[in-house]
């Protein structure tokens, strides 16, 4: 195989993303000690008698090492949750980085580095800290505070297949959050001036004023800390929007394409050199010193240093002449990200980088070569166009999997953006590096404003253009599987016709239909009923057949409905039900009938005439309508009893006490989040 690093990487992600979903317990370092040692006495004894017969042999070995490697990395590092925390009164915290700034309050990220309870594991000795009201004097890098108070637990998503933000942090080490205040920060000790990473936040607080100094108000402030020194949070949501809308929203992150500007720049610039004995390594280590600057300028964000490792590994190579060597760099410098950090592989960011760089590897070769333009110019507009499809092409599935839209203006966008995207980074760091100078300040502020300011009004554009994007796209994981092999296996018949690739993409296919149809037929018998965690406000499914009726306080365009509901209709393949269920309407309430089971909806206080008891399933509360259990009619005999995210935290505290003591089956999802009933489950 020509691409060995290719070969190798493989098991390393198999490896890490195995013991992450599994819980590989055992003699796992013996294991790995048992192959890593077999694989080395293999090679001492075969290399004298025949090497390429054992090929596949040795092959085999090192394949197993590098899997149980990975496994061993992953143990090494402690996932899962703890509870340690939850008990103290005060603890430490250092700041390591301010994570978002609103008029409200501000949110740090910190490791807590001493409580009350023992150690914590170094990974998820993390939490997020919420300072409001917004305080005149941040916290800076380095920082140490005396905390009083306790740390409390993430949550876990309150709706079924609703994003999981608590996941979505615990694999960056963060699993705590805390509300804190200018009261709770008993003793403050700053940073040592000496600090090397307080010297670099110093340096980026002195940047993003000049910025602002010199910049224009509004877009061309926003746009340029975001492009430039990785501050995203400064952003507005309307701009964003209008980048998210023209396929162009990678722009604002500091990543591959902005360090991709830096190194081609200076690898032109200066590329006499490397025919050069000796400055070919000041070439080196000039590109190497420049771009990981950058990323310690911007904040090492988890983008940035994967984009820094790419392209030292990329110029490493060509420093020591490997040609085709690409894919090899590309593959090792994943394996470098991945031991540095295992859960690294779960980050979108990591995910759609690399298979945008190796889509537009593989694929813009095909593309140009199938696309002859003798002028210069033209060349330059089919390699952008070529380099956009195939990037576009590679993370379509997943970013359809992950943000359930399509921006259809992409190419249009990235034509335009792209350029000004080189102009505006390349002037930018002039600008930053001439900070000193008034003059040169003020003269490259006027351009830079002129070129972002460009940039943003040429997003409104296309995003004003009806049918910019294609929204509520949703595929399950083992669709998203079976399309990347579909484009795997299409794009091996377009180069070389072959019957096995024919067979297996029809194979994928009818395992597509056939996977679906079990879907479908179980969708079909399944009768559910679910009552969604929405604060301040009510939403209820009766699901069956593969239908919906909605009983909801909100229209399904609204946000609330879009983030909390729309994903569980959406994975289910739910439609809404033209044929509704028997209903009764009384004062105060509603009732249904469904699959045998009466439900009660009260949204108001209710009065009944005394009459036989009356046998109710499931009685849903909202909008406090009842506040004492005692206040129930008397006919009704209850089983199961359910408050909703409408409900006051005390009156809700009262009638679960209250139906404890009866011996109803009390549900809150505030507290437990969203009740899913299934028919033998009443």
């Amino acid at each position: 195989m020509p691409f060995p690093f290719v070969r190798f990487s493989l098991p390393w992600i198999f490896g890490v993303w195995l013991s992450t979903i599994v819980d590989l317990e055992g003699p796992i370092w013996p294991l790995w000690w048992f192959f890593s040692g077999a694989f080395w006495v293999s090679i001492l004894i075969i290399k004298r008698i025949d090497f390429p017969k054992w090929s596949s042999f040795l092959g085999a070995l090192a394949l197993i090492s590098i899997f149980m490697g990975a496994v061993v990395r992953v143990n090494l590092v402690d996932y899962r949750p703890q509870t340690t925390l939850e008990n103290t009164d005060l603890y430490w915290g250092r700041v390591v980085e301010l994570i978002k700034e609103t008029p409200k309050y501000l949110q740090y990220e910190v490791v807590i580095e001493i409580h009350a309870g023992g150690s914590a594991s170094r990974r998820l000795n993390r939490a997020i800290w919420f300072q409001g009201p917004k305080a005149k004097d941040p916290l800076q890098y380095g920082d140490r505070v005396l905390i009083k108070g306790s740390p409390k637990l993430i949550k876990p998503p309150a709706n079924p297949h609703q994003f999981n933000y608590r996941q979505f942090l615990l694999r960056q080490g963060i699993q705590w959050q805390h509300w804190i205040s200018s009261e709770d920060m008993i003793q403050v000790i700053p940073a040592k001036p000496n600090n090397f990473y307080l010297q670099i936040s110093n340096l980026r607080r002195h940047l993003q004023g000049h910025i602002k100094k010199y910049l224009h108000t509004g877009p061309a402030q926003e746009i340029a800390s975001a492009m430039l020194l990785g501050n995203r949070y400064k952003v507005s949501q309307e701009v964003r929007d209008s980048f998210a809308k023209s396929g162009t929203i990678h722009v604002l992150a500091v990543s591959g394409l902005h360090l991709g500007i830096i190194y081609g720049v200076l690898v032109y610039l200066l590329g006499p050199w490397r025919y050069h004995k000796i400055l070919r390594w000041v070439l080196l280590f000039s590109v190497l010193i420049s771009l990981w600057t950058i990323a310690l300028i911007t904040g090492m964000a988890p983008a940035t240093r994967r984009a820094a490792i790419m392209f030292s590994v990329l110029l490493i190579s060509k420093q020591w002449k490997r040609q085709g060597n690409s894919f090899n760099a590309l593959a090792l410098s994943a394996v470098i990200i991945l031991i540095v950090d295992p859960y690294e592989l779960y980050a979108v960011g990591f995910q759609l980088s690399y298979l945008a760089l190796a889509g537009i590897l593989y694929l813009q070769p095909l593309m140009a070569t199938h696309i002859k333009v003798s002028h210069r110019p033209l060349r330059y507009f089919r390699d952008l166009i070529t380099v956009s499809l195939s990037a576009q092409i590679a993370v379509l599935p997943l970013s359809v999997y992950y943000f359930h839209q399509i921006p259809t203006y992409f190419l249009l966008g990235n034509v335009v953006l792209i350029p000004l995207t080189f102009l505006i980074v390349s002037t930018g760091f002039i600008f930053m590096s001439f900070s000193f100078s008034p003059v040169i300040s003020h003269l490259l502020g006027k351009v830079i404003s002129f070129l972002i300011e460009t940039a943003h009004q040429y997003n409104r554009w296309l995003a004003s253009f009806q049918g910019s994007t294609i929204d509520d796209l949703w595929i399950k994981p083992h669709q998203l599987i079976l399309i990347y092999l579909l484009l795997v296996v299409t794009i091996l018949l377009c180069r070389n016709f072959r019957r096995a690739y024919l067979n297996l993409f029809l194979l994928t296919w009818c395992i597509w239909l056939v996977l679906d149809f079990i879907h479908w037929k179980l969708s079909r018998s399944e009768r559910q009923l679910v009552v969604y965690q929405i604060k301040g406000h009510t939403a209820i499914d009766f699901i069956q057949n593969g239908h919906y009726q909605s009983v909801s306080s909100l229209p399904d365009s609204a946000l609330q409905i879009v983030h909390n509901v729309a994903p569980n209709r959406a994975m289910n393949s739910l439609k809404p039900s033209t044929a509704l269920l028997p209903e009764f309407k009384g004062p105060g309430c509603r009732a249904w009938m469904f699959d045998g089971k009466l439900v009660l909806l009260i949204h108001a206080p209710i009065r009944m005439e005394r009459g036989p008891d009356m046998i109710v399933d499931l009685v849903i509360l909202r909008d406090d309508a009842l506040v004492d259990l005692n206040d129930l009619p008397r006919p009704l005999i209850i089983h199961n009893l359910v408050v909703d995210g409408s409900y006051s935290y005390t009156v809700m505290q009262r009638l679960k006490s209250q139906a404890r003591a009866r011996g109803i089956h009390f549900h809150s999802t505030v507290l437990d989040g969203a009740l899913v009933k299934y028919r033998d489950d009443f």
